[in-house]
């Protein structure tokens, strides 16, 4: 079960995502229904730690084994989408190197077929915002110390929902 609750006011989650970089890309998925770009992540499951979880969401949507590095940030995150409002906590960690030609870029479509993997240059402006918003500061400055913030967006911007939020509502 995820750890995630409804009320009436919006929704709760505790997520985690994993920042995958080849040094200056880093991996990120896009779906056709949404405006953005998200990284490798999801869901913590009741009674799974939070490093347990995004190496379990990297086998899941990447196809590969990998390890943790470190934690890098923690984000209390406030947002809306679709009108719902969202008190989100997610954990962000570095993911050691490992061998990117083993991915399963079909894997991803364990979420909806209309997602995809894409690599961005964190040296070049992507064409679409980037969640979360400090993902590439993470993959040019991985200081030692782990970050704790907080970040208030009026809205991120969806096109529809994807097929998995609909599933998971």
């Amino acid at each position: 079960m995820d750890c995630t609750f409804k009320t009436p006011e919006g929704k709760f989650n505790l997520r985690v995502g994993a920042v995958i970089t080849d040094g200056k890309r880093v991996l990120v998925s896009k779906d056709v229904s949404h405006s953005f770009y998200w990284v490798t992540g999801g869901r913590v499951k009741l009674g799974e730690t939070t490093e347990e979880a995004v190496l379990r969401e990297i086998r899941e949507e990447l196809g590969v084994e990998a390890e943790v590095d470190r934690l890098y940030s923690i984000a209390e995150k406030f947002f809306t989408v679709d009108g719902v409002f969202y008190h989100e906590l997610e954990y962000l960690y570095l993911i050691k190197p490992f061998d990117i030609a083993k991915i399963d870029y079909g894997a991803v479509h364990c979420d909806s077929p209309d997602i995809s993997l894409v690599w961005l240059d964190t040296d070049t402006e992507p064409d679409m915002p980037v969640y979360p918003e400090h993902l590439f500061e993470a993959v040019r400055n991985p200081s030692g110390a782990v970050r704790i913030m907080v970040q208030k967006s009026p809205c991120l911007l969806y096109t529809s929902p994807s097929p998995r939020d609909r599933q998971k509502s």
